[in-house]
């Protein structure tokens, strides 16, 4: 674990850490040795988690509750991280509503896109600067990732998109109707973020999220 915190440490940023996939990310993270950053919008979810991590792994963990989706979430996050040594992030935060698309209303959709779209491209763009002057960077969704694999590879930079699919994450259950064969493919939060953070270490090169 100590050559983990060495590529990506010596601290992690989590946005949407408290619970679900965010926090198994989390528990991987602490594992391996990293200090925390969690961000989450439920102060009182959020203490727990922070309060649960530093007991069972002894790592630093910083929480940060705001909501994600706020216009000023992404210079709130720079600016609370600016002070720390950020060699990893992970974006897990996301909106994804239940229901068909077209009965959306278009608050909803501003909510998706804000939190799907907007304040990942301003993180990726704002960390993957950071972390490239130190040979790191942030991964955004897919395609994104696959670019910034070819321009910051030659960097010695790491760039993984975790595409885990259905995970039973609280926020699904609360959200999912409660019949329904999807329930049965169902994946659980480890299976994805161990496997991510699994392909990481075994990398050679210096850095990345």
């Amino acid at each position: 674990m100590t050559s983990f915190r060495h590529r990506y440490g010596p601290w992690a940023l989590v946005v949407g850490g408290s619970d679900g996939l965010g926090a198994a990310f989390a528990d991987e993270l602490a594992a391996r040795g990293l200090d925390l950053v969690l961000v989450a919008r439920r102060r009182a979810v959020l203490d727990d988690a922070a309060d649960r991590i530093r007991r069972t792994h002894g790592v630093a963990v910083r929480a940060m509750a705001t909501d994600a989706a706020a216009a000023d979430a992404a210079v709130a996050i720079a600016r609370s991280t600016a002070d720390l040594d950020v060699g990893l992030v992970v974006c897990n935060a996301a909106n994804a509503p239940a229901g068909a698309f077209v009965d959306l209303t278009p608050a909803e959709l501003d909510g998706m896109l804000d939190l799907n779209c907007r304040l990942v491209a301003h993180l990726a763009h704002t960390f993957g600067r950071r972390l490239a002057e130190r040979g790191r960077t942030k991964a955004y969704l897919r395609v994104l990732a696959e670019g910034l694999w070819t321009e910051l590879a030659p960097l010695g930079v790491d760039v993984v998109a975790c595409c885990p699919g259905r995970v039973r994450t609280p926020t699904y259950e609360r959200r999912a109707h409660p019949a329904g064969s999807l329930h049965r493919s169902w994946r659980h939060n480890r299976s994805s973020a161990r496997p991510s953070l699994g392909w990481a270490a075994g990398r050679s090169s210096s850095r990345a999220c």
